[in-house]
């Protein structure tokens, strides 16, 4: 099986940084798109005994994200809306992967219809659909609009 680990060039130079502009160091970087890929990653990093620094969207300003040697895992491609559920209380609950950001996911609210019928216990679960940049959606969309009265609340 071939390694997920990518040699960290300059045009990775972005992911040795956060917002709070600490630059780190690393060897390596990985893209994974799916929870068997972050496991993939993770056992080569593991046996290998290389560190592993996780990332998000990088906009954290204490460093966390700031790698000091070994592979940086950039879980930026795991973009997918995994399912939406109706709460009783007209709210939202969404499964996402960790590579949504927040502003693409209200932009992907915005374009779909969700049933809401509270209570119904009913879960809509998309397929192939992704919420990340430069995706396109052409899930199924359940039948019903939610009420004007429920709105969606982040």
């Amino acid at each position: 099986m071939e390694s997920l680990l990518r040699e960290l060039t300059g045009e990775y130079e972005a992911y040795l940084r956060d917002e709070s502009h600490t630059v780190g160091r690393a060897d390596w970087i990985a893209f994974p798109r799916t929870e068997e890929e972050v496991a993939r990653v993770l056992r080569e990093a593991w046996e290998r005994d290389i560190p592993v620094t996780l990332q998000g969207g990088r906009t954290g300003i204490s460093a966390g994200c700031v790698p000091h040697g070994g592979v940086v895992v950039s879980l930026s491609r795991m973009t997918r809306a995994e399912g939406c559920r109706a709460l009783d209380d007209g709210r939202f609950s969404f499964l996402l992967q960790p590579g949504v950001v927040l502003s693409e996911l209200g932009k992907w609210v915005e374009s779909k219809r969700f049933d809401t019928r509270a209570g119904t216990g009913r879960a809509w679960r998309p397929t192939g659909n992704s919420a990340g940049r430069g995706s396109s959606s052409s899930a199924p969309t359940p039948p019903s609009a939610p009420p004007a009265s429920a709105g969606w609340r982040p």
